[in-house]
């Protein structure tokens, strides 16, 4: 005898059994997880013991349904029955998950759903007045066949996503994006947060910005699902279209592309990259908060900055993220004020296999316009992480330039120094270092 009744979080893995016989018989391949339906149940918006559904037989469980919320009176109703059980399974659980709309959603409330071609849950679908809009087809390529990207446009630079700083950058770039699709992205930075970057596949090294004039136009996100990179958004805001930005954030430039994984790691791509494409400038202006009681600014506040700026070019040069291991050099050479506008810029000087330098230069000028003065002045080591957060190799450096050649000499001084300096202070072994005077 078939029942339906509400779910609970014991049926999570007879759900996904239920799921992955569909996926075999559809995709000729298991495609669910148990935590991929556990993440959807864990969403403030979701309940699981009223929006989702069981039907069982003889107390196992044959199929189920969820009412999954999109937006405001917009839901998914989505239905999955084991190929062995009987075509009434999946209208009661239509049924089921039709009445739970009707309470949540009440009068206007849209459904849509998706259905694998020849699943016959799409004529329970279609008995409930659903009909068929569009098709979406599932593509898939290896590693070994991606093509060749195409090169950015003209003014277009690909860096990597910075987890602290532009997830509300790719959001609105994804809500432009998607405005008129069938599936718009939500307009809820929290539920786009909750959605992706709490989603236990989220791979920051695994998305891609494309800038233009330092505005974010399009971004590519990719999430990992073990041996396959799934990529969820390309999107390319409305003004910048037709312009072949979608085309240049392409899998083949992802820093770490999805499709050489192997063995659950990375593969990355150490193609030699110049100083000019992991340069960064930025500004901002210092108020009265960044300030001590005499209106200098804080050390302590251009030392962010600095650490900004070179972590950003680093990570832009490495593709992936780096973390600070050491400052070769901090030089204070003059104060910075109140009102002032500070300009930040770094560049990658010289790297070795897993770690690279970052040279900082630090400028100040008034708000409203006069002389521009050099205030500061660093020099910083990064060092590359892998997913697994272990150290991993950069590529190589393209000097160009006398300015950069130089550069990266005196980046290899600073370098040897270091590891005298080191040798030389764990020579004395425990206890305190000996000062530099004694």
């Amino acid at each position: 005898m078939t029942s339906v009744r509400n779910a609970r979080r014991g049926d999570l893995a007879s759900v996904v059994a239920v799921m992955n016989a569909v996926d075999v018989a559809a995709l000729g391949e298991p495609d669910t997880t148990e935590e991929d339906i556990a993440t959807g149940w864990d969403e403030s918006v979701f309940d699981v013991c009223s929006d989702a559904f069981v039907a069982e037989d003889d107390d196992e469980v044959i199929g189920y349904g969820e009412l999954y919320p999109r937006e405001e009176q917009t839901f998914d109703a989505d239905v999955y029955v084991h190929p062995d059980a009987a075509d009434e399974v999946a209208k009661a659980l239509l049924d089921a998950v039709m009445a739970r709309a009707a309470t949540r959603g009440g009068a206007g409330v849209r459904l849509a759903t998706w259905v694998p071609v020849g699943d016959r849950s799409g004529r329970a679908f279609a008995a409930a007045g659903f009909k068929s809009v569009r098709t979406f087809v599932r593509m898939r390529y290896s590693g070994d066949g991606i093509p060749a990207a195409p090169d950015p446009p003209a003014g277009i630079v690909l860096r990597p996503f910075d987890q602290g700083r532009d997830a509300p950058l790719v959001h609105e770039v994804l809500v432009e994006a998607f405005a008129g699709h069938v599936r718009p992205m939500t307009p809820s930075l929290e539920r786009f947060t909750e959605q992706h970057l709490d989603h236990p596949d989220f791979r920051p090294g695994l998305w891609v910005l494309a800038e233009h004039d330092s505005h974010v136009v399009g971004a590519i996100t990719v999430f990992d699902h073990g041996d396959i990179g799934f990529i969820r958004h390309v999107g390319v805001r409305s003004g910048h279209r037709g312009r072949g930005i979608g085309a240049a954030v392409h899998p083949s430039r992802l820093p770490h592309p999805a499709a050489a994984r192997t063995g659950g790691t990375t593969a990355v791509t150490l193609e030699p990259r110049p100083v000019s494409a992991s340069e960064v400038t930025f500004a901002r202006t210092m108020t009265q908060a960044d300030a001590n009681l005499v209106g200098n600014i804080h050390g302590g506040v251009i030392m962010k900055e600095v650490d900004v700026a070179g972590g950003t070019a680093a990570a832009r040069h490495a593709g992936g993220v780096c973390v600070t291991a050491a400052i070769d050099e901090l030089s204070f050479l003059q104060p910075v004020h109140i009102g002032d506008v500070l300009v930040v810029s770094a560049r990658v000087n010289a790297v070795g296999k897993t770690s690279l330098e970052v040279g900082v230069r630090v400028e100040a000028e008034p708000w409203q316009g006069g002389e521009r003065r050099h205030t500061t002045s660093a020099y910083l080591l990064f060092v590359c992480l892998g997913q697994d957060g272990r150290p991993r190799e950069v590529p190589p450096l393209i000097v160009e330039t006398d300015d950069e050649r130089r550069r990266e000499q005196q980046a290899q001084i600073r370098r040897q120094a270091r590891k005298e300096r080191i040798q030389r202070l764990g020579s004395y072994g425990p206890g305190p270092a000996p000062q530099p005077d004694s």
